[in-house]
């Protein structure tokens, strides 16, 4: 989800911050991934990243943890830096993903280990 706020952008007015919801209690490693992900595309469209990108979780407040795109940024360009050096460079085993405990319950689960490369 966008959040519109009142900042000066190339939008016509106003600028967005990105906003996820999760079915978690706190907010993990990879949602940070997904929104520095979501705050680099959206860049790309309004001319600057988004100063906070914001996770809603499942917890009895409900309100939006915030967190500053650019605590983030280098982080997050090294990792997206490292999966395009692998795709370049790696084997179909290697862009496969490993197996988690999610994987049980996971409707893709029959397919994926059909297709698994090892």
């Amino acid at each position: 989800m966008l959040l519109r706020v009142e900042k000066a952008g190339k939008l016509g007015g106003g600028s967005y911050e990105v906003v996820d919801t999760k079915l978690a209690q706190e907010t993990k490693g990879g949602t940070l991934l997904q929104l520095s992900l979501y705050a680099d595309l959206l860049a790309d469209i309004q001319g600057e990243p988004p100063k906070w990108s914001m996770s809603s979780l499942l917890r009895p407040s409900m309100l939006p943890q915030a967190y500053r795109v650019a605590a983030f940024a280098a982080y997050y360009r090294r990792v997206r830096r490292r999966l395009e050096e692998v795709a370049a460079n790696g084997t179909e085993a290697s862009l496969y993903p490993d197996p988690i405990a999610h994987c049980d319950i996971c409707r893709w689960r029959q397919t994926l280990r059909e297709q698994a490369p090892y």
